[in-house]
């Protein structure tokens, strides 16, 4: 199961990587737009935590391929929930627009948790597992 784990870290790493430069320029270029928008004042300053926050991202993509090739994936679950709790903190600026802007980011460090920690990956190994030995016993009773 571990590799199982491992491998969620993986793809969250590579996928992390790809879209985070993208993104950093398309949230910069709707600090521009939103910086007129007088329906949600905040939305200019929201974008361009997310651009920092899509930056930073970077360093937590290159953590987690670090992570996955040395096996330190106790610095990954702390720099990924890092990542959550500054995902959501920053939502509360961004309006309507944290849609297309945060939720990428914040998905993708929620898979880089999952792919990081022990304890979740565990919890549904055993509750499965459980349910699948009590529908054998049930059948082999019959």
């Amino acid at each position: 199961m571990k590799n199982k784990r491992k491998h969620f870290l993986l793809v969250a790493s590579i996928v992390i990587l790809a879209i985070s430069l993208p993104m950093t320029l398309w949230c910069i270029t709707m600090v521009n737009k939103l910086a007129n928008d007088r329906d949600f004042p905040l939305a200019g300053l929201g974008c361009f935590i997310t651009a920092v926050l899509y930056l930073f991202s970077i360093i937590m993509g290159l953590i987690g391929l670090y992570g996955y090739m040395k096996n330190k994936l106790n610095l990954c679950k702390i720099i990924g929930y890092a990542m959550t709790i500054a995902c959501v903190l920053t939502m509360f600026t961004l309006g309507p627009y944290l849609v297309f802007t945060i939720l990428p980011l914040l998905f993708f460090s929620i898979l880089y948790i999952v792919g990081s920690s022990n304890s979740f990956v565990q919890i549904i190994e055993n509750k499965a597992g459980n349910r699948l030995k009590d529908i054998f016993r049930n059948l082999s009773r019959r």
